[in-house]
């Protein structure tokens, strides 16, 4: 099913304070611009993050792995923004009517779709699983990051 389709999730992570927030389908999040006939080893272009903001790359070498490199398991899942760390909610995902593994795991888009599966990352309290590959129809978190402009370097005399 190419339908659009998010999903609101009621509840907070307890360890992060985080509230667990919208779960999106990844045809809704590319902005209607990835569907089942146009899925294959793609990214989303257009997506439904704030303006100035997009998906970011998922991976073994990717714009997540940076991210990630910076903190330690702990920060990195559970500790809140306030104390240092990057409070990724364990607001699990929402499929098929159901919402499940809440509080387990956290999952998040990226930028990659790949064959009819889109790429994310996954936290959960042992660490974080940087080559998650989910089906494009569940819904699943977003973690828009700032676009990157790179300034021209004038090179020296």
């Amino acid at each position: 099913n190419d339908a659009g389709s998010f999903a609101p999730l009621t509840g907070t992570d307890s360890m992060s304070n985080t509230q667990y927030g919208t779960t999106y389908n990844y045809f809704t999040l590319s902005g209607g611009t990835i569907t089942g006939q146009n899925s294959s080893n793609s990214i989303a272009e257009n997506d439904i993050c704030p303006a100035g903001w997009r998906l970011p790359t998922a991976g073994a070498v990717s714009e997540y792995a940076t991210m990630f490199s910076f903190y330690n398991t702990n920060d990195l899942v559970r500790k809140p923004v306030s104390d240092g760390g990057a409070a990724f909610a364990l607001a699990g995902r929402w499929s098929s009517g159901t919402h499940s593994q809440a509080t387990r795991y956290g999952y998040n888009w990226s930028a990659i779709n790949r064959n009819g599966s889109a790429t994310n990352f996954r936290v959960y309290s042992g660490g974080v699983n940087l080559n998650n590959s989910t089906m494009m129809r569940t819904n699943m978190s977003a973690r828009c990051i700032v676009k990157r402009i790179v300034e021209p370097t004038v090179p020296p005399e």
